[in-house]
């Protein structure tokens, strides 16, 4: 006995600048190299890209937007990448790099109490940044419903709180 839903809205990540025809752009965030705190990595406010050749990482496995990203980015700019380990969480990628066994690459937002704390640091990474852009797409098969609709419009007040702190 199967069981299917219906799926009313989604929030997604889109690598780049731009959301797909008929999303709606929440925000944008950059991408920061995440890291236990007191690493030399994190002498400055920034890093560039170049720089993660080689720093062992642990990012989500393939596919993956981040991972194609990445991918393109590393052939493009002859930076080798050392993965040494995939998850599937920013949770788990953050508990790693809490450890110090490894950095991981996500943005300010989904770090910053752990930040604030001081058990992780943070570097903007450049040259090229990795820009994310935060979209929403709803569906067009049917009417939203009226609480899907109060949701959409609670998410838009969430998302705008949650990216004007950063």
């Amino acid at each position: 006995m199967g069981t299917s839903g219906r799926l009313d809205m989604i929030v997604v990540n889109r690598y780049g600048s731009t959301a797909l025809r008929g999303e709606d752009v929440l925000g944008k965030v950059e991408t920061f190299l995440i890291g236990k705190t007191g690493h030399p990595k994190f002498a400055g406010e920034t890093v560039p890209f170049r720089a993660l050749s080689g720093v062992p990482m642990v990012l989500p496995a393939v596919p993956n937007g981040l991972r194609t990203t990445l991918d393109v980015l590393s052939r493009r700019h002859n930076v080798t990448l050392d993965i040494v380990m995939e998850v599937d969480t920013a949770t788990a990628m953050k508990d790693v790099a809490i450890s110090g066994h490894a950095f991981t690459l996500l943005p300010i937002t989904a770090v910053a109490q752990e930040v604030e704390a001081g058990v992780l640091s943070a570097c903007r990474v450049t040259s090229p940044g990795i820009r994310r852009t935060i979209a929403l797409s709803l569906t067009r098969q049917r009417p939203l419903s009226e609480g899907a609709r109060l949701v959409v419009t609670r998410l838009r007040l969430l998302v705008s709180k949650l990216l004007s702190v950063t």
